[in-house]
This record gives C-alpha cells, sequence and structure tokens, in this order.
C-alpha cells in the first residue's frame, strides 16, 4: 500500500475517497497556523481593484470589514479563490488559469490592470508574487492577518509522496522533520517549488493549477 503526506488537513472528499479506492493511505497535517489581525480598510477612492491571492485572503478580508460597496472590482489568482469570494456575494472581473504559476498570472493581471490602483489584503508572510509585474506606486498593500509556524515531528519516512502546499508549510515542516533521498515531493505551485529547490531538494511534480483534481492526475500516475 502506497502513502500520501499532504501539509493540508481540509481535504476533499473526493480525494480521500480516490486514495480509499487507489488503496493510498493519507495523513493530512499542516505546520502553520492563522491569526486575523485588526485592519482598517483604505478609502475606495484609493484603489480601483482588490486582488484575492487565496481563498483564505478573502475570508479574512470580509471577516475584518464592516462593508463594501456591491460594484467594487475584484479579481483572484485562481478558480478556488474565485469560488470564495462568490459565497461573500462578489464576482471575480479576472480569474487566474494557472494559479499554481504565479508568474505566468501575475504578468496577465499587470494586462488587466493596466495601471489602475490595486489593494492587495495579504498575509504577513507573502511572497508577493502577484504584484511582481505592476508598478510599485499602483499597489497598495493591506496586512490581514499573520501566518505562523506551527513546527513538529511526524512519522513520514515511509510515505511515498510529500505534498507541500505552501513555502511556509514546508519551512515549518523541516524545522522538526527530515526527507530522506528517496522520497517524491510534489509542491503546490512554483512559489512552493522555487522554496523548496532553495533548500536543496528536488521537486518530482509542480501542480499548475494548484488544485486536487491535478494532484489526483499525478497519484493516479504515480501508480
Amino acid at each position: 500500500m502506497k502513502s500520501i503526506f499532504i501539509s493540508k488537513e481540509d481535504l476533499p472528499d473526493s480525494f480521500r475517497s480516490f486514495c480509499k479506492q487507489k488503496k493510498w493511505t493519507i495523513t493530512a497535517k499542516s505546520f502553520i497556523s492563522f491569526k486575523p489581525i485588526n485592519f482598517s480598510l483604505p478609502d475606495t477612492s484609493t484603489f480601483d481593484i482588490i486582488c484575492f491571492t487565496s481563498p483564505r485572503c478573502v475570508q479574512f478580508f470580509f471577516e475584518g470589514i464592516q462593508g463594501i460597496p456591491l460594484h467594487q472590482k475584484m479579481v483572484c489568482i485562481g478558480q478556488r479563490t474565485a469560488e470564495e469570494l462568490e459565497s461573500y456575494g462578489f464576482q471575480s472581473s479576472f480569474t487566474g488559469e494557472k494559479s499554481g504559476q504565479p508568474e505566468f498570472v501575475a504578468k496577465e493581471l499587470a494586462k488587466y490592470v493596466a495601471g489602475r490602483k490595486v489593494l492587495f489584503p495579504q498575509s504577513n508572510r507573502s511572497k508577493q508574487s502577484m504584484q511582481k509585474f505592476i508598478p510599485s506606486n499602483n499597489i497598495i498593500p493591506l496586512v490581514i492577518y499573520e501566518t505562523n509556524f506551527s513546527p513538529q515531528s511526524l512519522e513520514v519516512k515511509d510515505v511515498d509522496l510529500l505534498v507541500f502546499t505552501s513555502p511556509s508549510n514546508f519551512e515549518s515542516f523541516l524545522a522538526k522533520n527530515t526527507i530522506a533521498k528517496n522520497q517524491r515531493i510534489i509542491a503546490w505551485g512554483e512559489t512552493t517549488a522555487k522554496i523548496i529547490s532553495n533548500k536543496g531538494f528536488n521537486v518530482f511534480k509542480t501542480l499548475k493549477t494548484s488544485s486536487f483534481e491535478e494532484l489526483t492526475e499525478i497519484v493516479e500516475s504515480f501508480g
């Protein structure tokens, strides 16, 4: 029986069912925690667009504000984030097609923004990948939550596939765990892959769309 570790606990039922059917055991554990930060929303006249880079970012943003005009233009890094935005009654006017490739999405976003002011709600540990191709004077960063490391020891030395869902999760995991040379690492997008490579590890696969559908295809092809 093969095994998979993923640094995320809220796995969709469809993925769990797939692994059970294929006789894969799952270890799901996050190595980070989150804490909301009190923030003040800038006057809406100071920005044109709000850019959300994750579903969690959407959640903390709407939990921290009193209200915002329904006509406010908002954009999302990918489909999952856009779906979260819709749950709050707003539509994404631009949604990245390859959220696992932030540089590709960032270039497309820069074209869409076209000189307008963009508000970026973000974590204190944000890599700011989506801001890369937008002029700095058009960017308004807004830290709305903290990402904190929660390192702990976990028995994963015999796990076949290690899936890291963020740079912070990977760095926190390494604080108390090791990775064997024969273990295959899957990165949840290029930003995570870069951090893993910089630490001297080989990345077996990098998700382009950062979705469980894509992860399922990789696991199935693995055997």
